[in-house]
Formats: structure tokens, C-alpha cells, sequence
């Protein structure tokens, strides 16, 4: 079983199913990811002009809809990174680091570096329209420098 913290599982027959997928793409390495974050209410309170206000209350303010991508922070970068063999796909790293045990900017940035060394087909879920816009937004903030061009893609 396959779970990112807080959203899904994934049985390892979908692991499979996926891995076989990407059969057919060129790349050695494939990376399947998923972001999981938190509001950032430091950035919410400054867009609210609620600076020096209780957590709560900018929380509050910011109401029970989802909020837009720059008031997010990175919690977590779940992935699994497989490598194509002779035999077929082998995983080779599974794992969700999270804000508990790595700063923010530490996550981005290993995310990242990782990306750079393996040269991997991305392949996640809601990327394109969550998780690779919140990651370029909080790469900004944190001053990482997020260069994927390389990839076909830049984020």
C-alpha cells in the first residue's frame, strides 16, 4: 500500500498499473508526487492587512473555501522514485517528508535537486493545476531557485 499523509492510498496493484505506464515513456527514472500543505496565515494576515491579529482570526477571515495557491505552504512532499531496469521498473525511494522533520525551503530544495540529478518523467494527480503552482509560488518565497527547463517544462 501506497499512502500520501492525509489524502489517499494507493494499492500496490495501482503502483504497478501506473509504473507500467510509463513503459512507454523514454525517461530511466520516473518521480509520482504529491504536495500536501497548509495555509500560510503570515501571508494571509499580510493580504488581509490583519498583521499582529491572533492565527485564529485571520483563519477565520480567510473562510471555509480553499484558499488560492499563494496562501499555501509546503507540509509535505510525498514521492516515489522508480528507475527502468532490463526486468521492468524498480522503486527505488518511497517517502513523504514533512515540515516536522525538514524546514520548508529543505524540502523544496531536495525536491528540486532531485529532479535536477535524475532528469525523471513528473507524474502526479492534480500537478498542473495545484501542486507545480504552489511549488513555484513557495519556491519564490523561499528563494529557490525552481529551473526545469531542461525538462521540457519549467516551473
Amino acid at each position: 500500500m501506497f499512502a500520501f499523509p492525509g489524502r489517499f492510498h494507493l494499492p500496490d496493484y495501482q503502483v504497478s498499473e501506473l509504473l507500467t505506464a510509463a513503459c512507454h515513456m523514454l525517461e530511466q527514472h520516473v518521480i509520482v508526487w504529491d504536495l500536501e500543505t497548509v495555509p500560510d496565515l503570515q501571508a494571509a494576515a499580510r493580504m488581509l492587512g490583519m498583521q499582529g491579529v491572533p492565527d485564529e482570526e485571520v483563519r477565520a477571515a480567510l473562510g471555509s473555501g480553499f484558499p488560492r495557491h499563494p496562501l499555501h505552504k509546503v507540509a509535505s512532499i510525498g514521492a516515489l522514485v522508480a528507475e527502468r531496469q532490463p526486468e521492468g521498473w524498480q522503486v527505488q525511494a518511497l517517502g513523504a517528508p514533512h515540515i516536522g522533520q525538514r524546514t520548508e525551503t529543505d524540502l523544496i530544495r531536495s525536491f528540486i535537486d532531485r529532479i535536477g540529478e535524475l532528469h525523471p518523467q513528473l507524474i502526479t494527480f492534480n500537478g498542473h493545476s495545484f501542486d507545480l503552482p504552489v511549488l513555484r509560488y513557495r519556491g519564490g518565497h523561499q528563494r529557490v531557485f525552481i529551473e526545469m527547463g531542461h525538462f521540457g517544462a519549467q516551473l
